[in-house]
Order: C-alpha cells, then structure tokens, then sequence
C-alpha cells in the first residue's frame, strides 16, 4: 500500500464470506458504503429488500440503510469503501444476529442504569448504539418513510428550495438502484486507459445510488500503462487481477493481485501493468468531496499507452 500524505475522505477494506454465510452483522451506518462483488451469486437484505447480485456487480449501502451480505455461491470476496468525514459518520447498530460478538478490546457503553447500550471500538474509537438509545433516530426514520411521494413541493423563495430538496432526497432514497450490474455500463478507450464507470458524476441521479463516490474499473493490457495525472482528492484502488506497479510522485510501489494501493491527495500518478503476456484489472474509489470544494478536476499529463 501506498501512503505517505493522510487523507480523510474515506476509508477501505475486504471481506471474505462463505457460501450461505451472512458477511453482515444487521448494523445501520450513516456513511455511505460501496463495494464490488467478487463471488459467483449472493444477495442483499437493505431495510428488509431483497437485491441479489453476480460476480463483478457494484454494491450501494445508502446513508442509514440497515444492511446484511449474503453469500449464495462462493466463497465470496467483498471490497468495499465507507465514507469517513461528515458529523455524523458513526454508526448505529440496531439488529444484532446470533452470530454477532464485541469486536477485540471494544469498551462497553452503559446508561444511568447500567444497562448496555452499545460500544466503542478500540481500533477506530468509532462507537455503535443499539436501536432505542441511537442519536436521531426518529428523525432519521422520518427522512426513510417507505413509499415516500414524488417531489411536489413548489418552490416560491430561496428558503423553499430546501424544503423541495427534503422531499427530492426521500424520493431518491427509496428510488434509486443498490445494484449497479456491470454488464448495464459499458467499457470506454480514454486517454487514461480502458475503463467502465460504475458511478460518474454525468450519470442520470436516479440511476446511480451514490452521490458521495465515483468509482470505476480500469484494465491495463499486457505490458501497458495507464494515463499520468494529478488530482487533488486521494483515491484508493484494489487490485483485482495481475501484477504492478504505481509511480506516485516520483517513487515506485509494486503490486499484485489482492493489494490495496492508495494515492494520496494532490499526487502525480501512473500505473503500469509488468505483465508482458497478461491484462491487469483493478477497481477504483474515489471520494467526491473535493468536487464540492471545487477541486474536482483532472491535469492530464500523459496518455495511456500499450
């Protein structure tokens, strides 16, 4: 892994699951959570939906969306990415499984009465409350009532314009896809390589389940390399098959299948594929908050090339 400057827009991780083993604990995040899929068949179970999914898929948990992962063909591999910024990026844990256990060295949370109401990891410092004592709860219900109406607010002042968009948001929760198939998006030849984009900022809102991350998959062919560039936010990037390796503002990282490689913020960077005889193939997370700040463009420097 690549890292030298902190960033803290994000974070990521990997999980394996078996086949017909539940890869989720029945917690409810305010951060927004992304994953691809890397086992043959499972499904989801958001806010008690059902959505199955294939190998390859993009996987969307929305803000405050109690979620579990379902393995039904496998074993299974989910690469994910969760959003680390925002006040309100703890978690709320309501449903616990019999499966569940503390995680190592957690401190339990206790009220006036001494009863258990949730806990504080010592890994992170992140603390989870059960269902009852979690903070906004009833006002985040009010936000993901089932089968909320289209948007239908008129929009009289500057002030009425949010009012408007609390309606547009509880629409789009309950509207949008949680599954992004990769056979419904399409490869393209930029002058960064060959890529397909899961979640792009031009996409249509209400066919992409994300506004917080863009994410994509790129393919290096044998021997190739990707486009030079430079960005201000610090993207993360999992290597799904081949070997590597990243020049990041002047220095060498190697590596292979099942790295992780980070990209720091404001870094020059290329990617090079030292397979002669194979592709290599890796996924892409990338936070959008600089794009709110305005610093969501690209310098190109150099075309891809192989």
């Amino acid at each position: 892994m690549a890292r030298r400057r902190q960033g803290a827009s994000g974070g990521g991780a990997r999980r394996a699951f078996r086949r017909r083993h539940c890869g989720g604990i029945g917690i409810r995040g305010r951060p927004t959570v992304v994953a691809n899929l890397l086992a043959d068949k499972g499904h989801e179970i958001h806010d008690g939906k059902r959505y199955d999914w294939e190998a390859g898929d993009l996987m969307i948990v929305l803000p405050y969306c109690m979620h579990q992962h379902y393995c039904d063909e496998g074993p299974g591999l989910l690469v994910y990415c969760q959003a680390a910024h925002g006040g309100v990026q703890g978690g709320e844990l309501v449903e616990l499984n019999e499966h569940f256990v503390f995680p190592d060295g957690a401190t339990l949370l206790y009220d006036e009465n001494g009863s258990v109401v949730g806990y504080r990891r010592a890994d992170t410092g992140e603390e989870f409350l059960f269902g009852a004592d979690a903070v906004g709860k009833d006002e985040m219900a009010r936000r993901f009532q089932e089968g909320p109406p289209p948007p239908s607010h008129e929009v009289t002042d500057e002030y009425e314009y949010f009012v408007r968009l609390y309606q547009e948001e509880c629409h789009w929760r309950q509207n949008v896809p949680q599954i992004i198939r990769q056979h419904d998006r399409r490869w393209q030849d930029t002058r960064n390589g060959r890529v397909l984009w899961f979640l792009h900022p031009q996409h249509p809102l209400m066919e992409t389940g994300l506004r917080l991350f863009e994410s994509y998959l790129q393919e290096l062919p044998p021997g190739g390399r990707s486009g030079k560039h430079n960005h201000v936010g610090e993207e993360i990037r999992f290597i799904i098959d081949g070997k590597g390796y990243d020049v990041i503002d002047g220095e060498r990282w190697d590596w292979e299948t099942n790295d992780v490689v980070a990209c720091p913020v404001l870094s020059t960077h290329q990617s090079f594929n030292a397979d002669p005889g194979r592709p290599a193939r890796f996924l892409v997370f990338k936070s959008r908050l600089y794009d709110y700040m305005s610093f969501g463009g690209i310098e190109h420097f150099e075309d891809a090339a192989g």
